[in-house]
């Protein structure tokens, strides 16, 4: 598979040595790039990209993921946002965002992302419905772990109780749920 990328990075790599390489050529070479694990490389390549197209939502995604592999997280939150700002209603910039929030343990702040590309997502009222009740569902879980980690038991039982209200049938949830709330003396 690693000559697989070389090769499509050096045949890349020779379409922007041209003299006016396209931004598709340089997208080519961020993708040959990230496949080969050569992180630099890939963020000057869609850089590059973003250089010859700034109104591409996707090229200022991929950027945002190449940032925060490289460990510039503020940097990557502002290439998401600026994807955000850009796509026509895509979900894409709201999960990248959710994903690199949960990498920061700023699990409240992903989890409003993922409900904004789960809205986006939906094409009916159900699923709109359905995406707002995860949300509370999983901010509910997100601060009953805040909870636990400042060791305030009370406030953990009185969130269990509440998701043990909203979880509704699911036998394994309510188990869990259970569980946690015998394990807190409950």
């Amino acid at each position: 598979a690693a000559g697989n990328y070389e090769n499509a990075r050096a045949a890349a790599t020779r379409l922007v040595e041209t003299d006016e390489p396209s931004p598709e050529a340089y997208w080519i070479l961020h993708l040959a790039q990230v496949g080969a694990g050569r992180e630099e490389a890939a963020h000057e390549a869609i850089s590059e990209y973003i250089r010859l197209e700034p109104d591409g939502w996707n090229g200022w995604a991929s950027r945002a993921r190449a940032r925060h592999t490289l460990g510039d997280n503020v940097g990557a939150m502002s290439d998401a946002d600026r994807a955000g700002e850009l796509s026509d209603g895509s979900p894409t910039p709201y999960d990248i965002r959710a994903e690199l929030l949960h990498r920061q343990d700023r699990h409240l702040e992903a989890i409003d992302d993922e409900h904004e590309a789960k809205l986006r997502r939906a094409t009916n009222s159900e699923e709109r419905d359905q995406a707002d009740h995860q949300r509370t569902v999983a901010q509910l879980k997100a601060r009953v772990d805040l909870c636990l980690r400042s060791h305030d038991s009370d406030g953990a039982r009185d969130l269990l109780r509440e998701l043990l209200r909203l979880e509704g049938e699911d036998p394994v949830s309510r188990f869990n749920l259970a569980c946690k709330l015998y394990e807190l003396g409950e």
